[in-house]
């Protein structure tokens, strides 16, 4: 936020079974750690259950993973395939190896991730041990372990996060408003 007191907005968005993506919940936090996710979680999971059956996608970050670990212990996590992109066109300084990576994580069966993963090994060694790292079961459908859905981006969140650029220079207060507006609309 770039208002006078600072702060983070969170946002958690849902997807319905037509594929439609919409806002569930939003949190304003001092700063981006290991606290601030869990009680982000927390307070969401007065409205979302912890089942087997929730799939979590985010950005890489450490304390979102260990706060899904802490309040969604029966929940799948995924990492978001377009921040992983970002970071492979980063690391490799190219974005042919980046769609390449892309149609890796949307393979449906292990053969096809496999065979197309052995290309982006043979182009780029050290993007493949990146990747690995990265883990493989987070960012690819074919071995993710959790119920693959057709969503494997946090977009969503991020196109929320884009129509509230320029309000979140206004006051917290100002800024809560025009986001309740915006969602009743």
């Amino acid at each position: 936020m770039k208002g006078k007191y600072g702060g983070v907005l969170l946002i958690a968005t849902a997807q319905d079974g037509d594929s439609h993506s919409y806002p569930l919940a939003f949190g304003i936090v001092d700063s981006l750690n290991d606290a601030s996710w869990d009680q982000f979680f927390i307070k969401l999971k007065f409205v979302v259950s912890n089942n087997p059956r929730l799939v979590m996608i985010s950005d890489k970050q450490s304390s979102i993973q260990k706060a899904i670990s802490n309040v969604y212990p029966m929940a799948h996590r995924g990492i978001c395939t377009y921040h992983l992109k970002k970071n492979v066109i980063t690391k490799s300084g190219g974005s042919k190896i980046a769609k390449l990576v892309q149609t890796t994580s949307k393979a449906y069966t292990s053969n096809e991730f496999d065979g197309i993963f052995g290309e982006i090994r043979r182009e780029n060694y050290k993007l493949g041990v990146y990747l690995v790292e990265a883990n493989v079961r987070l960012w690819s459908r074919a071995y993710f372990s959790g119920d693959k859905y057709d969503t494997t981006k946090s977009n969503s969140a991020e196109s929320l996060n884009n129509v509230l650029k320029k309000p979140r220079e206004l006051p917290i207060l100002s800024l809560l408003e025009v986001i309740r507006n915006t969602h009743t609309q």
